[in-house]
């Protein structure tokens, strides 16, 4: 892709429903999927270390994908993935999510949420002191290599396809990450809802070999498919157009 004029998203892979803390169903996504000429989508509910009102759990899953099935006669036009957006809950790079859990899913998110639940107060205080007490915004360059390091065993250590909206709250060298990631085939995602997150490190994540998605994040049914903001940042950064995955058609080889 050369220019603007040719922009075009062929798939939202990071969507969100009632089944966590979204406020849509799945068929209000599917619907919106196809008003916004889509040709796929992803519904990523939060994960099993969130509370339960506002994550999925493995019994919610289950019911989701049953759901799911039941409407794809409905969208043939549309390619649809059930995924999860875990958590990184750990000083050592683990997810909330057991071995088994992989085989429910078509691939995996993972990003830091701060009420995800952590093995060990440790691991709390490493990844959540940030969103907790401002005091801690700016982390030292110790504390940075540190941050880095957890994601680099996160990315080395689990079967993801997608680093989802990186810096927000636990912050890391991006240039590391991104080249970690583009090592093992992780996508690094430019997200619609955190932009200011990415702004800062987005030409040092260029200087790497990682490749992109553009995900809306969307939790209700309007911000699906919708990536007005991504297409004026990126405005910016045209050598990155090609780079990204989902401007693409066809279907995308996620890492699983």
């Amino acid at each position: 892709m050369s220019n603007f004029d040719d922009f075009k998203v062929y798939g939202d892979y990071h969507t969100h429903t009632k089944y966590s803390d979204g406020f849509t169903t799945v068929e209000e996504n599917l619907i919106a999927a196809t008003k916004n000429g889509l040709s796929s989508i992803g519904f990523s509910d939060h994960g099993f270390g969130n509370p339960n009102f506002a994550s999925l759990t493995r019994e919610k899953a289950k019911k989701q994908k049953e759901e799911i099935d039941a409407l794809r006669d409905k969208y043939p036009h549309l390619k649809i993935y059930q995924a999860i957006e875990a958590d990184l809950v750990s000083v050592d790079g683990d997810l909330d999510m057991n071995e088994e859990d992989y085989e429910l899913f078509d691939y995996v998110i993972v990003g830091v949420h701060r009420f995800a639940k952590t093995p060990s107060f440790k691991s709390w205080w490493h990844l959540y002191k940030r969103a907790f007490f401002p005091i801690f915004t700016k982390p030292s360059k110790k504390e940075l290599a540190k941050n880095t390091a957890t994601w680099i065993k996160m990315i080395t250590r689990n079967k993801i396809a997608i680093l989802a909206h990186f810096n927000s709250i636990f912050l890391a060298e991006s240039k590391p990450v991104a080249e970690c990631c583009a090592a093992h085939n992780v996508l690094f995602e430019i997200n619609s809802k955190h932009l200011s997150e990415i702004k800062p490190v987005f030409e040092d994540v260029l200087k790497t070999d990682v490749k992109f998605i553009v995900s809306s994040d969307g939790h209700r049914k309007n911000e699906v498919g919708n990536f007005d903001k991504i297409k004026k940042f990126l405005e910016n950064y045209p050598e990155a157009l090609d780079r990204i995955v989902n401007l693409k058609p066809g279907e995308i080889e996620f890492n699983k």
